[in-house]
């Protein structure tokens, strides 16, 4: 039977061993354990999918919507020039994506593509975004059908509705010359600078459909500032125009 002495030398080496054991294991769990974040591709910590969801900035595929193209045109703008347009409705309310790549093509009457053209667009929360492509060279061919879509599945991520920080007034169509114009007076009313503003016009007929269309820029606008736009075109419009709408494209970070 052990004696007492050795029982507690026992006792003494089993907690030394435990507690070298244990001190092993917060080591190298220190060591080796990373805190779960969004950019891991491990489906870990709160996240509702692989890097989404959750605390992720990013949605994952189930929490949004793609993006609706409500309908989009051509117009002939000279002989073999075109210009594209497609209007875009991002229903998602609390989502946005940016550098969207999509691509124009445009079509002759046997289905050969004349001409395409390639680009990125930032959708933002509830807002309808123009996409515009201009000055389209066909070589003088004539064009009969475009196309739009997006090239590849978009990342959505979280991103709270702005108002409208630009407010677009004194809006005005008319003739020169018997040339149509549109004139505006767009204004910031925002505390900070706005830079690389574009303001599309699309032009409609009695029936609605979009018969016309043009973007300008302005390169700067500074706060609680007011400027004011003009659309030109070089011919006058096929049928007669009802009614315009201005579409502001900007950035602004809160």
């Amino acid at each position: 039977m052990a004696s007492w002495g050795t029982k507690r030398r026992n006792i003494i080496v089993t907690l030394f061993i435990l507690i070298m054991a244990s001190s092993a294991l917060i080591i190298g769990f220190l060591f080796y354990y990373k805190a779960p974040t969004c950019f891991d591709g491990i489906y870990n910590g709160k996240e509702q999918g692989i890097d989404c969801g959750g605390e992720c900035s990013l949605l994952c595929s189930n929490q949004s919507i793609d993006p609706i193209v409500n309908w989009k045109r051509y117009f002939n703008v000279a002989p073999g020039i075109y210009n594209a347009i497609a209007y875009v409705e991002n229903q998602n309310s609390d989502a946005g994506a940016t550098n969207i790549e999509y691509t124009f093509k445009l079509y002759d009457k046997n289905n050969i593509v004349l001409r395409e053209r390639t680009g990125t667009i930032n959708l933002k929360p509830k807002q309808v975004t123009p996409i515009i492509e201009n000055n389209l060279d066909t070589g003088k061919l004539e064009v009969a059908r475009v196309s739009f879509e997006f090239n590849n599945e978009i990342d959505w991520k979280k991103q709270e509705p702005l108002d409208n920080l630009v407010v677009i007034k004194n809006q005005e169509i008319f003739e020169v010359n018997g040339l149509p114009r549109v004139s505006a007076e767009v204004r910031n009313n925002t505390l900070e600078t706005l830079k690389d503003l574009t303001f599309v016009v699309i032009i409609y007929d009695s029936l609605n459909n979009a018969i016309a269309t043009s973007n300008t820029k302005v390169f700067k606008l500074e706060k609680d500032a007011s400027q004011n736009i003009i659309f030109t075109w070089p011919n006058r419009f096929e049928t007669k125009a009802t009614r315009f709408e201005i579409i502001p494209i900007y950035e602004f970070s809160l």
